[in-house]
This record gives C-alpha cells, structure tokens and sequence, in this order.
C-alpha cells in the first residue's frame, strides 16, 4: 500500500481512484468523466484568456491617449462584462468535474471518525439532494434563458445580447446533475466517499507521482 492510498476503503470506486491516481484531465467515470474534464478545462482557458485580457486592459489605460502609427492605446471596450460574463461562465464549467472530484467545500467534523456504512449513506443523501439541486437550478435557468430571448436584453457597453451566458448555464448545469448521479451510482455500488483528509492525502500522493515523471 502506497502512502497516497491510506485508506482503500475509503476510495469512491475504481474510476475515482482512477482519476486520482492518473491526474485530474485522464481517467474515470467512463464517457461522462471525459466530457466533464473536458469542459473543465474549456473553462480554465476561459480564464486565462480573461486574465490575459485584463492584462492587456490594463496596459492599455496606462498608455490611453498615445498612438503609434496612428494605432490608439487604451483599455478594452467593455472589459468588466467580458469579466463578468466570463468568469460566470467559467463556474458553471467547473461544476460537473468538482462533483466528481468530491472537491466542494464539505464539513466532515462529525464524520471524519465515522464507519464505511455511515459514510456511504451520507454520500447517498448528498448527492441525490445535489442532483436535485442542480436539476432546480437547470430548470430555472432555462425560463431565465426564455426570458432574456423574448425581451432580447444586452449589456450596456458592448451591446451583447444576455442570453448568450444563459446557454452553457444550463448546459452545465444539467451536466453537474448528471455527474451528481454518476457519484450517485458510485456511491450505491459500494464506493465510500473520503475525508478532507484522506482526500488531500491522494491528492499530494498525485502530486508526488506527477514531479517523479
């Protein structure tokens, strides 16, 4: 037994242990554990191509007001809403992948001692209330989606129509319920969901593995 795998019991199944021994982008979960790493990465990009934008934002308003070669330096038109739809975009990406990860934020005092069976049945009631959750909150934002269709609002600056963002909102967020049922189904198999502690522990068990290669 290797000391990133302290407790084998306490893994989420074959494919999370998987994905965690071979790297957050790689295996597990089968067809639905690639699409939402892949979306998740769609999202990292996102970021970077926002911050580089700020970036580029910023500079601009440090030289706003000189030309070179009759090309004008100022800051990006709009820039806080491509931020802010972006980074809102961003989240809804990065859902479905921290599901299957079992990466939002839990609070295990009074169940980091507990058995394999309580742990279990717990990890049971999380994610059918997640998958109902996140199931809600698909629905909703598809009226939201209607709404914005039928009244056609933009932003103010760059004129973008609202609904844009609507899109992968609900997109994502109907794949966040999925991967709450593909954990759902994990869970019922026998897989135990971690501790913080035991999670932390594979996770810099993989880090360990990562800096050897």
């Amino acid at each position: 037994m290797s000391r990133a795998d302290p407790a084998p019991h306490s893994m989420q199944g074959r494919g999370e242990k998987a994905s965690r021994s071979g790297g957050p982008f790689r295996t597990g979960f089968g067809p639905v554990g690639v699409l939402c790493r892949l979306v998740a990465m769609a999202g990292g990009l996102m970021l970077v191509a926002i911050a580089a934008m700020s970036v580029i934002s910023i500079i601009g308003r440090w030289f706003a007001g000189t030309s070179i070669g009759g090309l004008e330096f100022g800051p990006v038109p709009g820039d806080f809403e491509l931020v802010e739809t972006g980074t809102a975009i961003a989240v809804f990406c990065f859902l479905p992948q921290a599901q299957l990860a079992r990466a939002h934020v839990t609070v295990d005092l009074f169940t980091m001692r507990a058995g394999p069976g309580l742990r279990r049945a717990l990890g049971v009631v999380a994610d059918l209330l997640f998958a109902a959750t996140t199931a809600l909150l698909a629905w909703r934002l598809t009226i939201g989606l209607e709404e914005r269709l039928t009244y056609g609002e933009t932003t103010m600056i760059l004129g973008l129509p609202q609904w844009w963002v609507y899109v992968p909102g609900v997109a994502f967020m109907a794949l966040t319920a999925l991967a709450c049922l593909t954990t759902l189904a994990a869970t019922l198999r026998g897989a135990v969901p971690p501790t913080e502690a035991e999670a932390a522990a594979a996770e810099a068990g993989t880090a360990r593995e990562e800096s050897r290669r």
